[in-house]
């Protein structure tokens, strides 16, 4: 792994654009990169992605070091795919699910609660807690990160969506500013069964312990999921519908995509559309696990 960022690694990255940001270190403010190639995400999270690339490679992958600062290099998103849409949630509300039935086109390139665009946060944030600084070096550092996570690396990409972790909900305010023009949907459940879908499981970023962490996700120092989740579910119901689309988890289903890549203005062919309606068919988090998406899917 090369450590820096001097002329010779920013001309590397601006030359590959298969290089991704895979993590984000906001204290020792550098960031990670791996080249994927033309590898396409057909994964539910980043996380997965990265993990399938690198077995697929058998661990013969490219890295690269570099400091924060990178993010404030435009050359790096001159070949950038812009945002199409944005998917948010509250948790266990099918965005894992839809994320993947929008991969399964290669079409569209999918960010899917990558690593990056979490840890990005406590940079913006004075002395790690919330309000998070609306300046505008910090917006145009968030801007080329969701930018330069879509650097095209494929001729097939046309769209680009990103789903967001739960928690990023309490940061629409800020996302919005920096991408007005994106259309969002927000995939809503009843609380009760969000919950009772993390008392099976919790979401990886719950089941830290964290409460550093929680401070400045969750607006408050406590762990009680429920105040979490209702947060979420709370901010959401701020905004307007034509600023975010609400989209109940009952009705996602294989009719409702047309509405929603219409939404996107995202419209698919009849040929790539049944491709992805036929994502339903399978299990929303094990891979090429052959079980009906429904609403008792968590």
């Amino acid at each position: 792994m090369r450590n820096g960022t001097d002329q010779a690694v920013l001309s590397e990255l601006i030359a590959n654009t298969g290089f991704l940001p895979v993590s984000v270190d906001p204290v020792k403010r550098t960031i990670a990169w791996l080249d994927f190639g033309r590898y396409h995400f057909y994964e539910g999270f980043f996380h997965r992605s990265a993990d399938v690339f690198s077995a697929l490679k058998k661990g013969d992958i490219k890295t690269l070091l570099t400091g924060i600062d990178t993010l404030e290099e435009d050359a790096l998103v001159a070949e950038s795919i812009y945002p199409t849409g944005f998917i948010f949630h509250a948790g266990r509300s099918g965005s894992t699910m839809l994320s993947k039935v929008l991969a399964r086109s290669r079409e569209n390139h999918v960010i899917s609660e990558a690593g990056p665009t979490n840890s990005i946060w406590p940079l913006f944030a004075e002395n790690g807690h919330l309000p998070i600084q609306e300046t505008e070096n910090n917006k145009k550092m968030y801007r080329n990160l969701l930018l330069v996570m879509s650097r095209q690396r494929s001729k097939t990409h046309k769209h680009y969506f990103i789903k967001f972790t739960s928690f990023n909900i309490l940061f629409f305010d800020f996302i919005h500013a920096v991408f007005p023009d994106v259309p969002a949907i927000f995939l809503n459940r009843d609380s009760e069964d969000i919950l009772k879908s993390f008392g099976k499981k919790l979401p990886g970023w719950l089941a830290t312990g964290d409460t550093g962490f929680l401070n400045i996700t969750a607006q408050s120092a406590h762990t009680d999921k429920k105040e979490i989740v209702e947060s979420f579910l709370t901010t959401a119901k701020k905004y307007p519908v034509d600023v975010l689309k609400s989209i109940d988890y009952k009705d996602l289903n294989p009719d409702l995509l047309p509405s929603i890549l219409h939404y996107f203005k995202a419209d698919a062919s009849a040929k790539q559309l049944l491709l992805m309606q036929t994502q339903f068919l399978f299990d929303s988090k094990v891979e090429f696990n052959r079980k009906s998406f429904d609403e008792n899917d968590t």
